[in-house]
């Protein structure tokens, strides 16, 4: 073979393997933007970065109800335990909000109060309220974000104490409510702090 010829060939190897990872790229690219626009359809948030949140926390249409429910998830689970009366107060929370029996959603919760979800969902689903916030008015996003905090107060105030007496909230529970209006606080610093500054 001459040298040519074999240079043609290494050439024609290199520009055939670039082509390929291209195309591969493309691909995924594409895919990418086919799950993004099914999750702006099922969601109805054209924002990428809240998309992409919500699809780490594994909602879906079916379930999104509960993105406001995993804050309360986190906080009653943060001292290592569900007690009955947190998770009676997360369900009869989760029904206002239409989680009824019956429904994935239901299902979902059901299993969240007796197994505890992984950190990591807790912290997309944090960052997917968080991102959503930044969407909406400031005075409307300060709402929710107080809303959510009496919430997450309310939940792990229904256990603790000695026969209803003493501290109603363990340091656990504190410091994940802490950690929480911290991590709200990042969207927009004033309204958050308004709401911490409240307790």
């Amino acid at each position: 073979m001459s040298e040519d010829k074999v240079r043609r060939e290494q050439e024609e190897k290199y520009f055939l393997e670039r082509e390929l990872a291209l195309k591969e790229k493309l691909r995924q690219k594409f895919e990418e933007n086919a799950r993004l626009k099914k999750l702006e359809g099922e969601f109805g948030y054209a924002d990428e970065r809240i998309l992409k949140a919500l699809e780490e926390t594994g909602f879906s249409r079916e379930t999104i109800i509960l993105l406001h429910v995993a804050p309360l998830l986190e906080v009653a689970w943060s001292d290592g335990k569900m007690t009955p009366a947190e998770a009676q107060r997360i369900r009869d929370l989760a029904k206002g909000r239409g989680v009824v029996p019956g429904t994935k959603a239901h299902d979902v919760l059901e299993r969240a109060l007796t197994v505890r979800p992984e950190r990591e969902m807790f912290e997309a689903a944090r960052r997917a309220i968080r991102l959503i916030a930044e969407t909406l008015p400031a005075q409307k996003a300060a709402e929710i974000r107080t809303n959510l905090m009496s919430l997450v107060r309310e939940v792990a105030a229904v256990s603790g104490g000695f026969l209803g007496l003493g501290t109603r909230v363990s340091q656990e529970e504190e410091a994940a409510i802490d950690a929480l209006a911290r991590d709200l606080e990042k969207s927009r610093p004033d309204a958050a702090r308004a709401v911490v500054d409240k307790r």
